[in-house]
């Protein structure tokens, strides 16, 4: 497993700055700082969101306005206030897991002489985003890691993934009629409507529907929601039979850490519908894994919903879902 203290060379456990975008990139940082050797004094840097008020609610953090995608203006705006942050707490680094969060924390780093550390998202399963390049040709990354060994090279290290602790298992028969949830993700740029259209007639009236941006379409059934709490996301997810999720790392990690085996529909650019096409990328790593069932966002059927239901993830050698005398541990 990652551990971020492995970064920097302290004598004891680093006290970081932990800056992340929100969504799976918050997401992942959040999941790699829980199993690392840091300073538990820390703190984190994000955008204000639902997400981030559930997941740093105990963690010593603060909240910077919003830095979209490929947002020059908004990036360096956000550079004096990490300078200001960075210059009284008694940091010994900054590590950053994107997206354009990461130049400008590691821009105020670096001038005042702090290492900086950037791990790549699991989803640049065939190399690095334009963030990563970015700040590892322009050395604001001090050292660059990867969770993909097929690429890692002299520069880029490769120290395991946050996938690495999970694996799927058969739970039940499958369920007739199954209670759906459907989450679309945060993605504020980018509506989904595929999905929408092609599950409307799949989905029962127990259904929740989490539409982000995208717009609800005539005839929907069950309860249809555009944004909603880290713990009503939770309280969906389990209390469904079935979750059908975008291919959003954010999502993603939140639903296996849940002990889902979600059907993923895959947002492509070409239809409008992300800035790239690295959700095909962690889709396809999913499935190789067996840790989801994956589908083109207009092609999910009755029997997908069926097996699903079936499946189960749990914590990699953890003894869940074995028969033992016939009781389930």
């Amino acid at each position: 497993m990652i551990d971020l203290a492995e970064a920097f060379s302290t004598a004891r456990p680093p006290r970081l700055l932990l800056a992340a975008s929100n969504g799976g990139h918050l997401e992942q940082l959040w999941r790699l700082s829980q199993g690392s050797t840091i300073d538990r004094t820390s703190e984190w840097v994000t955008f204000e969101s639902p997400q981030a008020t559930g997941l740093l609610s105990d963690q010593p953090h603060h909240y910077i306005p919003e830095i979209l995608q490929r947002d020059l203006r908004g990036a360096l705006r956000a550079v004096p206030r990490f300078r200001r942050l960075l210059a009284g707490g008694g940091f010994d680094g900054v590590v950053s897991t994107g997206a354009a969060i990461a130049a400008p924390a590691f821009l105020a780093a670096r001038s005042l002489g702090l290492p900086t550390h950037y791990i790549e998202s699991v989803s640049r399963v065939d190399g690095p985003s334009m963030t990563g390049r970015l700040v590892d040709r322009t050395r604001l990354a001090r050292s660059v890691w990867t969770q993909h060994r097929h690429w890692s090279d002299k520069r880029w290290a490769y120290r395991g993934s946050v996938l690495d602790s999970f694996e799927s298992y058969t739970a039940r028969e499958s369920v007739a009629e199954p209670c759906v949830f459907v989450t679309l993700g945060t993605i504020k740029k980018y509506p989904f409507p595929r999905p929408v259209e092609a599950l409307s007639p799949l989905v029962c009236d127990r259904s929740i529907w989490q539409l982000g941006v995208t717009p609800p379409v005539p005839g929907m059934r069950g309860e249809v929601c555009d944004f909603f709490s880290s713990s009503r996301f939770d309280q969906s997810a389990k209390d469904a039979d079935v979750v059908i999720s975008h291919a959003g790392v954010g999502s993603v990690l939140r639903l296996l850490e849940l002990g889902i085996y979600p059907v993923l529909v895959i947002r492509r650019s070409k239809n409008g519908e992300h800035i790239d096409d690295h959700q095909a990328q962690i889709a396809r790593l999913l499935a190789e894994r067996d840790l989801a069932l994956v589908r083109e966002a207009d092609e999910v059927t009755p029997d997908d919903l069926a097996l699903a239901s079936t499946r189960r993830v749990r914590p990699l050698n953890s003894g869940l879902g074995v028969e033992s005398d016939d009781v389930r541990v």
